[in-house]
């Protein structure tokens, strides 16, 4: 019970024939880690636990992998730029960070606040990509992370997945 303190859209940016729902969630994961961990430096807070759900069970599991795979082949993965930053931001808040898979677009009895933030989720990213702010439009060149160990770059538009 309560009201969003803040809510926000933007673009993913990324090669447009990779572009997925599952990067997506990763970059509405990514944002949320990044204000959550300016939120908590600001307020120079040491302890606490916030919660984040999510309705894309692999985003949550490879974001949250407390034992992530070494070596090359974990950099091949399916959007790997986004799984590596966030899992530092994941390392480097001083809170906790609990996560919960949500079940998407719930209709059940039992109807929860998470089933309510997920629906709102939903409604905004539609709302974003019918009508994007003029000059939040996706980029097929995504930034180059300080966080990132390797990216592939093909016909201008980065490419670190399949």
């Amino acid at each position: 019970d309560g009201i969003p303190l803040m809510q926000g859209g933007g673009p993913i940016d990324g090669h447009p024939l990779l572009l997925s729902p599952y990067r997506t969630e990763l970059g509405g994961i990514l944002a949320l880690l990044y204000l959550l961990n300016v939120i908590v430096r600001c307020n120079d807070l040491r302890e606490g636990t916030v919660t984040l759900f999510c309705d894309n069970k692999t985003a949550l599991e490879n974001v949250f992998d407390e034992n992530p795979k070494r070596g090359i082949y974990p950099m091949l993965a399916a959007d790997y730029d986004f799984i590596v930053i966030a899992r530092k931001l994941v390392k480097t808040t001083p809170i906790t960070i609990d996560h919960r898979h949500v079940k998407g677009h719930y209709t059940g009895d039992e109807r929860r606040v998470e089933h309510d933030l997920n629906d709102l989720v939903d409604t905004m990213s539609k709302q974003f990509r019918k009508a994007p702010p003029r000059g939040f439009t996706p980029k097929s060149l995504s930034l180059i992370h300080k966080l990132q160990t390797a990216a592939l770059i093909s016909e201008g538009a980065i490419v670190t997945s399949k």
